[in-house]
């Protein structure tokens, strides 16, 4: 899984998106919180899992 870069990756739930940078997942604990600005290639977004 190739991920378009920059993305945004919610550090709680995981959620992705490609241009929204507040988590939109309801009952996630960061619903309508910043994610995360990730630029992996490999979808495994690790840079964001180190900053969780």
């Amino acid at each position: 899984m190739t991920e378009t870069n920059p993305h945004f990756v919610c550090p709680a739930c995981n959620s992705v998106s490609e241009n929204v940078k507040s988590c939109a997942t309801e009952a996630c604990i960061l619903e309508g919180k910043t994610m995360a600005t990730c630029n992996c290639d490999d979808g495994k977004h690790e840079e964001v899992k180190q900053t969780a």
